[in-house]
């Protein structure tokens, strides 16, 4: 079933609304996500609203100077799909890291569904491996 071009693009607002205010801000409303929302990405099991809240809050902590900017929003029916790339310096501790104060440029999608206007789930992929290599976690090539 097709969805109304107008919502998709209402959905193609709300993510890249969430997706700057979160990981740049560090700022969530919770009307933005369904009740069920289910949020994918580097750990080992999907989290919840609060687990992202908290993942989010982590990785914002180890990186206070984030700045994600987006290189392209895609829609198509309930899925937005927002590609960026991220600069930032490590000032906190991550994953057992303590801060390094490296600079890091990085790249990933963040692929969101949606359900009557709220984002229901989101999947994150990104350069991890470059993440942890820049800030000197795992050796280089």
């Amino acid at each position: 079933m097709a969805i109304h071009a107008d919502v998709t693009e209402q959905n193609k607002e709300l993510a890249r609304e969430e997706f700057a205010s979160a990981w740049n801000g560090g700022s969530f409303d919770p009307a933005w996500y369904t009740a069920e929302f289910v949020y994918h990405g580097a750990m080992p099991e999907p989290l919840d609203y609060d687990g992202y809240v908290e993942a989010v809050s982590a990785f914002r902590t180890a990186f206070p100077d984030m700045d994600k900017q987006v290189r392209a929003c895609l829609g198509e029916d309930d899925r937005v799909l927002v590609q960026y790339d991220v600069t930032m310096t490590h000032e906190g501790e991550l994953m057992g890291v303590e801060a390094t104060g490296e600079s890091v440029d990085a790249t990933g999608m963040v692929l969101y569904r949606f359900e009557d206007g709220r984002i229901a789930e989101g999947w994150i992929n990104y350069d991890a491996l470059g993440i942890m290599q820049q800030i000197g976690a795992v050796p280089r090539p």
